[in-house]
């Protein structure tokens, strides 16, 4: 496969695209709008409509989307810096099946040939296979053992007073986003079965992102309202609690949690080292 190796790198270099501890990238030739699709270990479906996982799989490239900006080499890329562990699942839909006249792609239900491609850490596999119009083909399914994932997430240092959601973000120059802010635990309370956690581990920088998951490591129900105190949370763990509210006052010398786009958490913990398009 080292053909088809270097026909990747060619692409993803010509796009200016990434890849990472765990990256899948599609490639075809044909002028049809085929899409990748993955369903994440915490169930989170990165796709062409939904581009960013909260656990930091991007699909940072989606090419043949426009009728008149296609390609006869293109590629679709999804990546992770770091990984999540898990069971992962990778397949191909056929969304659009153009025609051109005065071409050899005048087959409005003709199969289009095409190759995924999966690095993970334990090597380089290849699938090989053919979609028609409106068809899912899966390619892989697998379990993953990660580094953990680094989400798309910043940390933000606690403040030495009180203050807003906005405020600690612009002070830290992160981008805020209503709805998208957690605060460390530091007191007992109850949190229902519907309030969304992360689970930030401190020894390696990296976070749990599926709410029962989080309950799961931390040894309380999956399905009941749970009260909770600092002192159940192993010392590796910093537990962090969504708050949807929009000005919500966070205590002083409290850490928080702040969910932003992905390429804005790479750039904010990695400095330089992913290209971004």
């Amino acid at each position: 496969m080292d053909e088809y190796n270097e026909i990747v790198r060619i692409r993803m270099e010509r796009e200016n695209v990434n890849g990472g501890e765990l990256h899948i990238s599609l490639i075809w030739n044909d002028i049809a709008d085929l899409d990748l699709h993955v369903i994440t270990p915490s169930g989170e479906h990165i796709y062409y409509a939904n581009r960013e996982a909260s656990c930091g799989g991007w699909l940072d490239i989606d090419m043949n989307r426009n009728e008149n900006d296609t390609s006869l080499e293109p590629i679709e890329n999804v990546f992770w810096a770091s990984s999540p562990s898990g069971h992962f699942k990778v397949y191909v839909n056929n969304f659009c099946n153009r025609t051109r006249e005065m071409t050899v792609f005048t087959d409005e239900k003709r199969k289009v040939p095409f190759r995924v491609r999966l690095v993970r850490t334990s090597g380089i596999e290849w699938f090989e296979g053919s979609v028609g119009p409106n068809e899912d083909v899966t390619c892989f399914e697998f379990d993953n053992v990660g580094s953990g994932a680094v989400g798309s997430f910043v940390v933000i240092p606690p403040n030495n007073v009180a203050a807003t959601f906005e405020e600690l973000c612009n002070l830290n120059k992160v981008t805020h986003r209503p709805g998208n802010g957690y605060y460390a635990l530091k007191k007992t309370e109850k949190i229902s079965p519907k309030k969304e956690l992360v689970l930030h581990n401190k020894d390696n920088d990296t976070f749990i992102v599926d709410s029962l998951e989080c309950r799961n490591v931390l040894g309380l129900s999956k399905t009941d309202t749970i009260s909770i105190k600092p002192k159940d949370i192993p010392d590796k763990y910093r537990l962090f609690v969504q708050s949807t509210s929009h000005n919500r006052k966070i205590p002083k010398d409290t850490h928080v949690l702040f969910k932003v786009p992905i390429r804005e958490a790479l750039e904010h913990r990695m400095g330089n080292k992913y290209k971004f398009k």
